[in-house]
């Protein structure tokens, strides 16, 4: 299964947000990409992207930006 990124964050809980948003939904989404900088640049949260698999990805975007 190919997944595809939706939502790319600097901030890992607003990515987390993001994911569960689209679970409640009824997407099967996944945290990924997080790179955790904090230790080099304080207050830093690091990268993280929401990604869905292919097949749902132009439905969850377009889930998100209704609720933009």
């Amino acid at each position: 299964m190919n997944f595809v990124t939706v939502f790319t964050s600097m901030n890992r809980d607003e990515a987390m947000q993001i994911k569960l948003r689209l679970e409640a939904a009824g997407f099967h989404s996944e945290l990924t990409g997080e790179t955790a900088l904090t230790a080099l640049y304080p207050g830093f949260l690091g990268k993280a992207d929401v990604q869905v698999p292919d097949e749902e990805a132009n439905d969850a975007l377009e889930l998100l930006k209704a609720e933009e």
